[in-house]
């Protein structure tokens, strides 16, 4: 995502939100979970490097 979104923090988390909420078709069940979003992270840190996630778009992602 960084590398499409030239790391834009905003644009790659409104890309995160729509993720997790397209998992609600799955988990409309009275209450059941049958799906949930699996996101990988190669790298957290600030270095913006090919594969890293800025700290502060962690932490808002884990909100």
């Amino acid at each position: 995502m960084d590398q499409i979104y030239i790391h834009n923090d905003t644009e790659i988390f409104q890309k995160f939100i729509e993720q997790i909420n397209s998992q609600a078709s799955y988990n409309d069940r009275k209450g059941f979970m049958d799906a949930i979003p699996i996101f990988a992270y190669h790298s957290i840190d600030d270095s913006q490097g090919r594969s890293s996630t800025h700290i502060k778009l962690f932490a808002s992602e884990m909100k």
